[in-house]
């Protein structure tokens, strides 16, 4: 689905949405349609780009923003007619911030949160990776999956993840995972992929990666360091 996003790019806008601006519940679509209300609240990502995949569209989709954005803070609706749609967020380096499937009644959209940790992973290796786990180092449990039905594409798959910081004190987390507890490990990598931290980063707290390729190979690396910031981790 993210090489179709690579072409979206390059192609014009259906004039069959229409795309407006507001606050609040989402306004309830006419007879016919649906209303998809998508609110930035990000503090410095900005969406540049919001692309549906549906029954009756075409097979690359349609990009609706055109030449607009959601910027940190702001709300846009979409309104299309009334079918069965998938929508993918993105920034304009075609980095994934959202996605959601069978959408078949308004709704309403939530692009992060002031409470959680923005971080991007960007997946340069040559396999796809299909199961994704960010927990708190000073957690014994994996926690919940995040990548749901979705994957992060091999070579070109960048996507966010908005997680909890570490709490002030060890707890157990609620969810436990497909994983459940992490395994009594030396805290290194298995062989055949790399984890590099951004180089700049600041001193923060410790979270552990557990991710799990296409092809059932699995890799787990220990005492990533998370700050409040955008921290950037890139699997080679």
């Amino acid at each position: 689905m993210y090489k179709k996003i690579l072409l979206v790019v390059f192609c014009v806008c259906s004039l069959f949405f229409a795309v407006s601006c507001g606050n609040g519940e989402p306004a309830p679509g006419d007879e016919g349609t649906i209303t998809i209300e998508v609110i930035n609240n990000t503090e410095e990502i900005i969406i540049s780009l919001a692309v549906f995949f549906g029954p009756d569209l075409d097979e690359w989709g349609e990009e609706l923003l055109g030449d607009r954005v959601i910027v940190p803070g702001e709300t846009i609706r979409f309104v299309l007619p009334q079918s069965e749609y998938s929508l993918v967020l993105c920034t304009y380096e075609i980095y994934v911030v959202h996605s959601i499937s069978n959408i078949n009644t308004d709704m309403r959209i939530e692009v992060g949160d002031p409470d959680k940790l923005p971080v991007l992973v960007v997946n340069n290796s040559d396999k796809d990776i299909v199961l994704f786990y960010i927990s708190p180092s000073v957690s014994d449990s994996w926690g919940d999956e995040l990548l749901g039905d979705d994957i992060i594409s091999a070579e070109i798959g960048r996507r966010f993840f908005f997680i909890d910081p570490v709490p002030d004190f060890p707890e157990a987390p609620s969810g436990n995972g497909e994983n459940g507890k992490k395994n009594d490990n030396e805290g290194e990598a298995s062989q055949g992929a790399d984890v590099e931290e951004d180089e700049t980063l600041p001193t923060g707290s410790s979270y552990d990666i557990l991710y799990i390729y296409s092809d059932g190979e699995e890799i787990v690396e220990f005492n990533v360091i998370i700050d409040g910031k955008e921290t950037t981790l890139t699997i080679h």
